[in-house]
C-alpha cells in the first residue's frame, strides 16, 4: 500500500511540475501580448503599444499623434473585450475577438514570434 501511495504522490508532482511548465510558457504568448496590448491602446499609452509591436507596427505606429490616440482612447466607451478564439502556426498566431459586448464588431489581432517573443503585427 505504501508503494502505490508513493506512486500516486510521485505521479502528483510530475503532473505538477510539467503544468506550472506548460503555464510558465504562456505568459509571454499571443494572448498575454493581446491583453497587455489592449490595455495599452484603451488607456492610450502609446509607448507600451510600441513596447509590444513588431518593427513593422513600429513604422506604423511613427506616423500616430500621440495627442490623436490618446484622445481616441479616451472616446471608448470602455474596453471589454472577448477572445473567441486563436490560432497559432509556427511563428504566427491569429486572435479572433469582439469588444464591447458588441458581437458585430470583430476583430483578428496578428502576431509574430521573434527572438522567442511574441510581438503584436497590426489586424488583419
Amino acid at each position: 500500500m505504501k508503494k502505490v501511495n508513493r506512486l500516486f504522490t510521485i505521479l502528483g508532482a510530475s503532473i505538477l511540475l510539467l503544468s506550472t511548465a506548460a503555464c510558465s510558457g504562456e505568459s509571454s504568448g499571443p494572448r498575454k501580448v493581446f491583453e497587455k496590448i489592449s490595455a495599452a491602446m484603451c488607456s492610450g499609452n502609446l509607448e507600451e503599444v510600441e513596447k509590444y509591436s513588431s518593427p513593422q507596427m513600429l513604422i506604423v505606429l511613427g506616423f500616430a499623434n500621440v495627442e490623436t490616440f490618446k484622445s481616441q482612447a479616451q472616446q471608448r466607451a470602455n474596453c471589454d473585450y472577448t477572445i473567441l478564439k486563436d490560432s497559432i502556426v509556427g511563428d504566427k498566431a491569429w486572435i479572433y475577438y469582439y469588444m464591447d459586448g458588441d458581437k458585430e464588431n470583430k476583430g483578428c489581432a496578428e502576431f509574430i514570434k521573434m527572438d522567442d517573443k511574441w510581438y503584436f503585427n497590426g489586424e488583419e
